[in-house]
């Protein structure tokens, strides 16, 4: 087989990269690092030479003619050379090591270094579906799995087998890691039995004739090969009687097929159900350890769901702004009690949303469960992209609307935009209800608002236990409602909470996370004046900003209608970057502000292909010299550039070059297809002073 790119993207410092066997470790290491040391511990003499000397890590390392990269492979043969590794990075000279493994075993026994944190823990694993891209085949991967040792052989099947084979005679009976390896084989058979179902460990313990710690004692072995997980019961904020006991899944689905033998009684669901559901696991593992370049790895979690009355969802994914309940079904069409299961954990966590994966070709939405083709899910599943965004979808439980073969865009990601809204959108109602369908949608706004920041502080915030202290944070929230629309002081809002900074930088991280704030940067590019370089804060709605404000008796107007409008321009800025042509150009539109020493301060600088435009916002009726002064010092620097100023009034006009129209009309003219100067209507360069006010000339 052909080389093939990974989606690992590895860590800046040192780390550890364990894997099973022939999952490719030692060929991307070497492709990834060149002209790195190398130090196979495979090779038996490297192996014993080492082992006598761990010390000659230290001179290899010395004798390099520029410190750089150093691979030890499957380092778990010789662990005192962590102690040499540990010694070698407390120098700071500059090395860094790639320690690959496929055993967890050797490195876990007590006295072994793991580096103190020195080095980050990476996993490895087979091909994902859209690594391999249009060469990925769903029932070669069935019955073959996904190794690509194994995928790579003349005969896969064969190659499998002796895969297995490896494990029991080289790691397992070299490495003396269990005393008997006939019962070690049974019990190999009969955890196959187990697979992509809840682990009874006493029927495999009596199947297999052993004791029951003899079985945990062999289930520990596969876990430290990387060869099992188990899967935890979900049940958070519970409101039925559920089941708590994991479910097992072994790595690779070939695996399975080659452990589980096919008797002649076998219905094809008892292996092919399996298969299917272990095959969509392993990607979702996949796509959880490598999420985000690894900085989302750790908040992404999977889980099953299961009732005592038997009703059961096999995957359950949290992360940060979606919680979705993915049900796989080894079936041509679907059915009404397939998806059954789906909607009865929406019942009960009605913010969630549901996919059933199956066989069959058509996407179509069944009492609220989006249903799309299980293969086009596994190629389009990538961990640096959300689950919603690998199923083209917002998967809401009103999506029924939806085309059945049509992707739409992502709806759930953003508050509605006005243009989504059209002639609905009212500009007042935006600025004290916000933008969040489900409170829009609610009799009374004001009070379905108080309970959506209350949801957050109990339900997300408390119960999820991601605060320590849920008064701190209470008046966190509330300092923070100060700085919306300005510029960020983490000192003064830390003094304000009587906390500690560091307790504030957490607090910011967690609304980050739950997605209720994002931190502007500013615009420093080609600088011809001394510019300010910390970030404003926004937070994600302008509603929730006006429930977290208190409004005081000694508050000016202004104090809070001014926020409270450029926040709002802010929200639909960050939806038509975020939708941006249907997500090809949302990673090049880019949403700033400029500000200099002297204070003079431009709201937004957006960037995108052909355009730069600087944008105010102004919380009045008519527009003023000074108004336009920021926008045109902003053009006067890039020259290129073409300035807004968006205001309350009605007149269409053009001042020192600045285009001023109405806020309302500008956020209803604004769609992701569409360019800024589209919604704006006109050229808005600075000679357009002759474009007669109150007409719309067509984009230049």
């Amino acid at each position: 087989m052909e080389s093939i790119p990974r989606f690992f993207a590895p860590p800046a410092g040192s780390f550890f990269l364990l894997g099973p066997r022939g999952t490719g470790k030692s060929w991307w290491t070497r492709r990834a690092f060149p002209d790195a040391l190398t130090l196979d511990l495979l090779e038996p003499a490297t192996e014993r030479r080492l082992l006598a000397r761990p010390e000659l890590l230290e001179g290899f390392a010395l004798g390099m003619r520029k410190p750089g990269p150093i691979i030890i492979d499957e380092v778990q043969k010789v662990p005192a050379l962590l102690d040499v590794v540990h010694r070698l990075i407390e120098r700071r000279r500059g090395w860094r090591f790639i320690l690959s493994g496929s055993s967890a075993r050797k490195l876990r026994r007590g006295g072994v270094n793991l580096l103190g944190g020195r080095a980050s823990h990476e996993a490895f694993y087979p091909f994902m579906a859209g690594e391999l891209a249009d060469r990925f085949d769903l029932e070669q991967a069935l019955h073959h799995g996904l190794i690509p040792g194994v995928l790579a052989a003349p005969d896969p099947l064969r190659a499998l087998d002796a895969y297995c084979d490896l494990y029991l005679r080289e790691e397992v009976q070299a490495e003396r890691l269990v005393r008997n390896i006939g019962d070690f084989a049974r019990f190999l058979e009969a955890i196959a039995f187990s697979h992509a179902s809840q682990l009874n460990v006493a029927n495999v313990a009596r199947e297999c004739q052993v004791e029951r710690k003899t079985v945990e004692g062999y289930l520990g072995v596969l876990e430290d090969l990387l060869l099992v997980e188990r899967l935890p019961a979900f049940t958070r904020r519970a409101r039925r009687a559920l089941v708590t006991h994991p479910k097992l899944y072994l790595f690779d689905a070939g695996v399975f097929r080659a452990l589980r033998p096919a008797g002649p009684l076998d219905r094809p669901e008892e292996i092919g159900g399996p298969a299917l559901e272990g095959l969509v696991w392993q990607h979702l593992r996949a796509w959880r350890g490598w999420g985000g370049g690894g900085r989302a790895a750790g908040k992404r979690h999977i889980a099953f769901w299961r009732t005592r009355a038997g009703t059961e969802v096999d995957f359950v994914v949290s992360a940060p702004g979606e919680l979705v309940a993915i049900e796989v079904k080894n079936t041509g069409r679907v059915r009404e009690t397939d998806v059954a299961p789906v909607a009865a954990f929406l019942d009960d966590y009605p913010v969630g949303r549901g996919i059933l994966l199956y066989r069959g070709s058509e996407r179509v939405v069944e009492r609220g469960v989006l249903c799309l083709n299980v293969a086009d899910f596994l190629r389009d599943l990538h961990p640096a992209h959300t689950l919603r965004e690998a199923a083209g979808i917002s998967i809401s439980r009103s999506a029924s609307s939806a085309h059945p073969t049509q992707r739409a865009s992502p709806r759930a990601f953003y508050p509605f935009m006005a243009g989504e809204l059209a002639d609905r959108f009212d500009l007042e109602q935006a600025l004290h209800h916000g933008l969040i369908p489900g409170v829009l949608a609610a009799p009374d706004p004001l009070r379905a608002l108080d309970a959506y920041c209350d949801l957050y502080l109990r339900e997300e915030v408390q119960a999820e236990r991601l605060v320590r202290n849920i008064g701190d944070f209470a008046r966190f929230l509330e300092a923070i409602a100060f700085s919306h629309a300005s510029q960020l002081n983490v000192a003064n809002v830390a003094r304000e909470c009587q906390v500690e900074r560091k307790t504030v930088e957490g607090y910011l991280g967690v609304l980050e996370d739950l997605l209720l704030v994002e931190r502007l940067p500013a615009f420093t590019r080609r600088a011809r004046r001394a510019l300010v370089t910390h970030p404003k804060l926004y937070l994600f709605d302008a509603g929730v900003f006006r429930a977290l404000r208190p409004a005081g008796p000694l508050d000016r107007p202004e104090e809070i209608g001014g926020p409270a409008l450029e926040g709002l321009v802010w929200q639909h800025l960050r939806a038509w970057r975020g939708w941006g042509g249907g997500g090809r150009a949302a990673g090049k539109r880019h949403i700033a502000f400029w500000r200099t020493r002297a204070g003079t301060e431009v709201d937004f600088v957006v960037s995108a292909p052909g355009e730069l435009v600087a944008i105010e916002v102004k919380n009045t009726g008519r527009v003023r010299e000074t108004d336009v002064a920021p926008v045109a010092a902003f053009l006067d620097d890039y020259p290129v550039g073409r300035g807004i100023l968006l205001y309350r009034g009605s007149e269409r006009v053009v001042e020192r070059g600045v285009l001023c129209l109405n806020v309302a009309d500008f956020l209803r003219d604004l769609h992701p297809a569409h360019t800024l100067r589209e919604a704006a209507g006109i050229s808005i360069s600075r000679s357009a002073s002759s474009a007669h006010p109150t007409q719309r000339a067509s984009p230049r």
